[in-house]
């Protein structure tokens, strides 16, 4: 790509990174992430982007190096997706999740509204979690309604 006219003393190079980045041996996106690399939702960026781009160029040089990057990109794409598809026909291995410690005793309670939910004990003994929802605390203190109460 050049600038400036024969007859003025030649042609100025413009640095371009979309050209650097197709000249790699791995293709480069603006010359700095290799395409391998690049995350699932960034790769579907960068295919919007060059789409878009192909489209409204004014050259057709710039044309032809969109549509290039648009078709790396998308069979990053297609190999990503027969990956994860290769990988979810394999047996799954379970996870053993480490159990959390219960914070206190629950009680269950019954709302004004007459949603039942389960209140922890100490909260209670504060005097907190005497509606089931925020909604229903501001309900409470705007109309009076009664607290909710204890189901055995």
């Amino acid at each position: 790509m050049g600038q400036g006219a024969e007859d003025a003393g030649g042609y100025e190079i413009d640095y371009d990174p979309a050209y650097e980045g197709l000249r790699h041996g791995e293709p480069r996106w603006a010359n700095e992430t290799p395409v391998s690399k690049m995350t699932t939702q960034h790769v579907k960026n960068a295919l919007r982007t060059a789409r878009s781009l192909a489209g409204n160029c004014s050259f057709s040089c710039d044309d032809d190096k969109w549509e290039d990057w648009a078709e790396i990109l998308d069979r990053e794409l297609a190999s990503r997706s027969q990956r994860n598809q290769a990988k979810s026909k394999l047996p799954r291995v379970q996870e053993t999740r480490v159990k959390t410690p219960v914070r206190g005793s629950k009680q269950q309670m019954k709302c004004h509204c007459g949603a039942v939910y389960a209140a922890r004990t100490a909260d209670l003994k504060r005097g907190w979690a005497k509606s089931c929802s925020k909604r229903c605390a501001s309900i409470r203190r705007e109309y009076g309604s009664p607290a909710a109460t204890k189901i055995k």
